[in-house]
Formats: structure tokens, C-alpha cells, sequence
């Protein structure tokens, strides 16, 4: 059977206008769509040292042969990819410093599965030393504050880490920003209160742990059959790949 031919769409000079959401938290949501990152750089608490201004420079060792600075910040797939594509040769020529809180790359698609024990976290984490292969230094930090004037970054120690917050700042020529986004509730009462956030290993585990714990609690001889309903329903907000997978899993 022939179909007709599909006329060729008008060309644009500007891409229209996308909606924008109702409202946005920061917090990693259990798992609706992405949307774009605040405007600050991190939501953690500012630390003191950065008040009083009291925290060394950093600049590459190799700086003083002029090669250009490039600060990759970030460790998600945008950088990650970034630094697998960027052949030996060209980072021979370049002072390359990574940036990140999380000093592993995730391989996101299989996060559902760790979340019901059909995959261990082991398996979908690769360290972000062993991506960048020795083409540069990795930092495990927090940016903080972006100096596009200076060109400076400053970065901390992560608070939760358990650690005093060491504070630095980073010069560069060229700064790549890779953190990726943060997740949207879409205006949805009570999500951002009551569910569980699911972007991340630790959010894995703990959906992970609740879900056996619920199992655990039902199988109980005392529990009745109206709590036993209860425990063994979950509902998950968001329909996307993430949602409809962890839906699957759970199933």
C-alpha cells in the first residue's frame, strides 16, 4: 500500500517557546520527567569558609606551559561522554580538572532494577577516575560559586560527606557544565512530602529497603488482611520511562 509523500515542514529562525511547568522543587522526585536546573548552583548550605573568603587557588600543575584549563563540572552522561570522546591527543594538549560530588558515573536505565535486587549497584557504577583514563585530575566537590568575570569556580568538600567542608576555587579558560537537571513535581500535592525520590543510587537502596520491609511486615501471622492490602500497594507518580520501569520491576 503507498502512503502519500510528507510535505517538508517551514523552517523556523528561533525553535517556539516550550510551557514551562507549574513550579519545580530541587529534590529528586520519585520518578516524574526532568526540568531545567535551577539557578543556583547546589542546594546545600553554604559553608562557612566561603563567607570569609578564606580558601586557597587551585591551578593544574602543567598551567605554567600554557596549556588551556578546561573545568568539566559534573559526572552524569553529558560529562562522562564528553571525556570518553575526547581522544588521548587532544587532552595531552589541555590542563583537564573534573569536578563532581559523585565520583562515579551512573548508568541510570538499570537504577529500577537495583531497586528490587534483579541488578546490585556494583554492576551500574564506573568510576569517574577510570573514565577520564589519566587525561586529568578529578575533584570530589560541590560548586558553589561560578566567577565567569574572573574566571574562577569554587568548589567544597560535600557537606554530607561527614567531613569539614575544604574550600577551593578552580580557575578556567574553558568551563563545561554537566550537572544535568533536577526533577519536577508538576504542581502534585503531597509528592514532594510523602514519596520516595528516585534519581539516585541512595534513593535505590532506600526505596529498595522500604519495599522488602513492607513485604517483611505483610507476611506477618498477626497482620490483618486490610494491612496486608495496604503494605503491598504502591503507587508511582509519573508515567515516564522511569516511572513505567519501576512500576515493571515492582510488579
Amino acid at each position: 500500500r503507498r502512503f502519500p509523500r510528507a510535505r517538508p515542514l517551514p523552517l523556523r529562525s528561533t525553535p517556539p517557546a516550550l510551557p514551562q511547568p507549574p513550579h519545580h522543587h530541587a529534590s529528586h522526585l520519585f520518578s516524574p520527567q526532568s526540568a531545567p536546573p535551577p539557578s543556583t548552583a547546589t542546594t546545600e548550605p553554604r559553608p562557612p569558609a566561603l563567607e570569609s573568603g578564606d580558601y586557597p587557588e587551585y591551578a593544574p600543575p602543567p598551567s605554567a606551559t600554557g596549556k588551556p584549563r578546561v573545568v568539566v563540572v559534573g559526572s552524569g552522561w553529558g560529562a562522562c561522554s564528553f571525556l570518553k570522546a575526547l581522544p588521548a591527543s587532544t587532552a595531552a594538549g589541555l590542563d583537564l580538572t573534573v569536578v563532581s560530588p559523585r565520583n562515579y558515573f551512573l548508568y541510570t536505565p538499570l537504577l529500577p532494577a537495583v531497586a528490587t535486587g534483579t541488578v546490585e549497584d556494583r554492576s551500574i557504577v564506573e568510576p569517574v577516575r577510570k573514565v577520564l583514563e589519566g587525561k586529568g585530575a578529578y575533584f570530589e566537590a560541590v560548586v558553589h560559586e561560578i566567577d565567569p568575570q574572573g574566571k574562577a569556580i569554587v568548589c567544597c568538600f560535600p557537606a554530607d560527606a561527614g567531613l569539614d567542608q575544604a574550600c577551593f576555587k578552580v580557575p578556567y579558560d574553558i568551563l563545561v557544565l554537566a550537572v544535568g537537571c533536577v526533577n519536577n513535581t508538576f504542581g502534585v500535592e503531597g509528592v514532594a512530602e510523602h514519596a520516595f525520590f528516585f534519581k539516585s543510587i541512595e534513593d535505590a537502596a532506600r526505596l529498595r529497603r522500604h519495599v522488602s520491609e513492607c513485604f517483611e511486615r505483610a507476611a506477618l501471622p498477626q497482620t490483618p488482611p486490610e494491612e496486608k492490602a495496604k503494605l503491598l500497594s504502591f503507587v508511582v507518580c509519573g508515567g515516564g520511562p522511569t516511572g513505567v520501569e519501576v512500576a515493571a520491576e515492582l510488579h
